[in-house]
């Protein structure tokens, strides 16, 4: 089957959203349209394999999941990350950089793959590994200093100014 993605990421970049922070890890929603060398929606039943990959051509393939859908006037949606529903899961490093979309149809992948905007990426910063530039570990609780009332900043209720680097 010849077919063409229409627009994957103009639906699909509002609806990539990070759910609630589970247990279960990251989800994102992505929605397309599928049309074939006519023009037309194609429609019925197909597999659509979704592909995070590092780089617009060739690259790593961080992460893929197969899903059987039905096609209604070309449009699917699906739900990358879902463990709830067997799907694999998505971690905070498939996020750790530039990357890009594939979609495949019934095994035949679709050019270009699209780059995966700021919302995803945004995801690493839930994970976040450094404090101004110097990584967390660097960092210990300082005994030596009271806290007192005009402490107005504060991490996990500690007052900012008890941090210090090691």
């Amino acid at each position: 089957m010849t077919a063409r993605l229409l627009a994957a990421l103009v639906v699909a970049a509002p609806a990539l959203a990070v759910a609630d922070a589970a247990p279960a890890g990251i989800v994102l929603y992505q929605s397309g349209r599928l049309l074939d060398a006519n023009d037309a929606d194609v429609t019925g039943q197909h597999a659509i394999t979704v592909t995070i990959f590092d780089a617009a051509i060739g690259g790593n393939d961080l992460w893929h999941d197969t899903f059987q859908v039905t096609l209604t006037k070309g449009f699917y949606s699906v739900t990358l990350g879902d463990t709830a529903t067997d799907q694999k899961q998505l971690t905070a490093e498939s996020f750790g950089g530039d990357r890009w979309l594939g979609v495949a149809v019934d095994g035949e992948h679709l050019l270009p793959n699209l780059k995966i905007g700021a919302i995803p990426n945004a995801i690493h910063a839930t994970t976040a590994d450094q404090l101004g530039g110097v990584a967390a570990a660097l960092y210990t609780l300082k005994t030596d200093i009271p806290a007192t009332a005009a402490d107005s900043a504060k991490l996990g209720n500690v007052a900012a100014a008890l941090y210090a680097l090691k």
